[in-house]
């Protein structure tokens, strides 16, 4: 991962198609976790931003455009006071998340 993070274990998420991808990460936010939660893509030295603003109760989905095809990206979800957010799978916990754009990919989605 460029910039400040370092990925300890990464869950690879597969292949998907670039156009109007989602992202729905079975986060369910609470009160104290309600706000804006980012989602800090990267590949080789570009570093892309998505947000989305999220209520209590309700879950982090995060809707990406302007992905370029072929690339595997690495992300981290930060919540809204700062901290990456750790998912759990299988019994393990991923502090990031990996996927590859691929052309003629049918898939726009991706989940937990």
């Amino acid at each position: 991962m460029s910039c400040c993070h370092c990925c300890e274990n990464t869950l690879n998420l597969g292949c998907v198609n670039a156009c109007g991808l989602i992202f729905d990460t079975g986060i369910v936010v609470d009160l104290a976790t309600e706000g804006t939660w980012i989602l800090e893509l990267s590949f080789g030295n570009v570093v892309q931003y998505y947000s989305t603003d999220v209520l209590d109760g309700d879950n982090v989905i995060f809707t990406m455009n302007n992905l370029n095809e072929s690339y595997t990206y690495t992300g981290v979800i930060i919540d809204p006071l700062g901290a990456i957010v750790e998912i759990e799978k299988g019994g393990l916990l991923y502090d990031c998340i990996q996927f590859t754009t691929k052309i003629g990919t049918q898939d726009n989605s991706l989940g937990i």
